[in-house]
């Protein structure tokens, strides 16, 4: 793979120091210097004569048909990110050469794909380009790799720091470590990147406690339990059956399968602008005539993963719309929601974030370090330190509980969300204050047991 200099994306400065982490520990930990570089060797005009309605995230047969293959090698450890531009639909995926591992993979509904993944020096991968039916004969590819040199990582923390009131909570902001969603009225959680983040809050004079000694050794544990965990489950409680976290090419692929097995039920979604990144971010709508978008029905919309590191939100609203779907026309209630109402899914509203996060997970080792939170923050570039939601309780452990329960996937181990029903997310969505366009017909809704919905 041969680098030279990339022309510098806007809004991002051509020479970054981060540090990443990754969430399941696997990565050997470090304050990254990254080199954005263009890399050749998988760049150029791809075409396929014909198209085949396939999953881009499995290795396909020599010569497959709609399927396009070129191989590169890595000279030195990074974040490959794989572009393909085409017209119509295709999908592009990165596998490892040897192992057959995806490395990276992007299934979005049309012909704008960014697939990102890392990798570690001297590794042999093979780019998969797959034209869909509706795609075009060729399209375009090209390959860059950010090139990491790692230096030595501190151990990383998670702890619960006092904070009183608003003024300590403001205070508390300004020193720029990395804070979590999670808190009380009196403490909010940190995530410490070593000595200096500690020094730090010392400094200002905030106490606290341990809650996580090494969140990257926490990591390392809960993906050994995920991974035994998937090996012996068929299928769980799930609406999907899912029995592990989804990538964010997993999403993509499963709401293009969805759209593709119920056309009339579900309508594919594209948001109107791309992430900074470039990415697309796509979603779904679930209704009866999902096309006729004027029918004036009241609309519930359900994102997940605004902050990049909180995998389960994207989980939670995946597995409503497999909900939605399986129990329409099994379950009265469900069926009546699906008829009388749209619900709008937008699984991963932060693309960029949850898949440098997510892919972190899955990283080869000393193929990533550390990105404190300041930096992260500076570069905007979100996602790059431990998932702590993610970390907190494995995958595998939360998939039991569900099962046993009735609560279904989430990150904190001590506070389970009940099972969303399709009434209770109804109620919520009829007592927000989303209501129909004023372009729309006002619809009059009969009431569901316990609430009076109102168009």
């Amino acid at each position: 793979m041969t680098l030279s200099p990339e022309r510098p994306r806007p809004g991002l400065s051509r020479r970054r120091v981060l540090a990443v982490t990754a969430t399941a520990g696997t990565l050997a930990a470090g304050v990254l210097i990254v080199t954005p570089s263009a890399a050749a060797g998988a760049d150029g005009q791809v075409s396929a004569d014909k198209a085949a309605a396939r999953t881009c995230q499995e290795p396909a047969a020599e010569r497959a048909p709609g399927t396009v293959t070129r191989t590169l090698k890595a000279d030195s450890n990074g974040l490959l990110r794989t572009s393909l531009k085409a017209a119509g639909d295709w999908d592009v995926a990165v596998f490892d050469s040897a192992t057959k591992a995806l490395v990276a993979s992007s299934a979005g509904f049309g012909g704008t794909e960014l697939a990102s993944g890392f990798v570690t020096k001297g590794q042999q991968l093979v780019v998969q380009a797959c034209r869909l039916p509706g795609g075009a004969a060729t399209a375009m590819l090209s390959t860059q790799l950010e090139r990491v040199a790692t230096g030595i990582a501190e151990t990383v923390s998670v702890v619960e720091v006092d904070a009183a009131d608003r003024g300590a909570k403001s205070r508390l902001q300004e020193l720029g470590l990395d804070l979590t969603e999670h808190g009380t009225a009196t403490t909010v959680e940190v995530v410490l990147h070593g000595k200096a983040d500690a020094d730090a809050l010392s400094r200002a004079g905030f106490t606290y406690r341990t809650e996580i000694a090494d969140l990257t050794a926490r990591g390392k544990a809960n993906r050994k339990a995920d991974e035994q965990f998937a090996a012996v489950t068929e299928r769980t409680a799930l609406p999907s059956g899912r029995t592990t976290y989804r990538r964010l090419g997993d999403y993509e692929g499963e709401m293009k399968a969805l759209a593709a097995r119920s056309p009339d039920l579900v309508k594919p979604l594209t948001l109107p602008n791309k992430s900074v990144e470039g990415r697309e971010i796509h979603g779904i709508e679930i209704t009866t005539g999902a096309a006729n978008t004027a029918d004036g029905k009241p609309v519930f919309f359900n994102m997940g993963v605004h902050h990049a590191r909180e995998w389960p939100s994207a989980e939670h609203a995946m597995e409503y719309a497999y909900d939605l779907l399986t129990g329409y026309g099994n379950d009265p209630l469900t069926t009546q929601v699906v008829q009388q109402s749209r619900t709008i899914i937008v699984p991963v509203v932060n693309v960029d974030g949850f898949t440098i996060s997510r892919e972190a997970s899955t990283a080869p080792a000393a193929s990533a370090g550390t990105l404190s939170g300041k930096k992260m923050r500076q570069n905007t570039v979100q996602g790059l330190a431990p998932s702590v939601s993610a970390a907190r309780s494995s995958c595998s452990s939360i998939l039991s509980m569900a099962a046993n329960s009735g609560n279904t996937k989430n990150g904190n181990s001590t506070f389970t969300v009940p099972m969303m029903t399709p009434s209770s997310l109804y109620r919520k969505a009829s007592g927000s204050s989303i209501q129909p366009r004023a372009s729309r017909p006002r619809l009059t809704m009969p009431a569901l047991p316990s609430t009076t919905i109102q168009a």
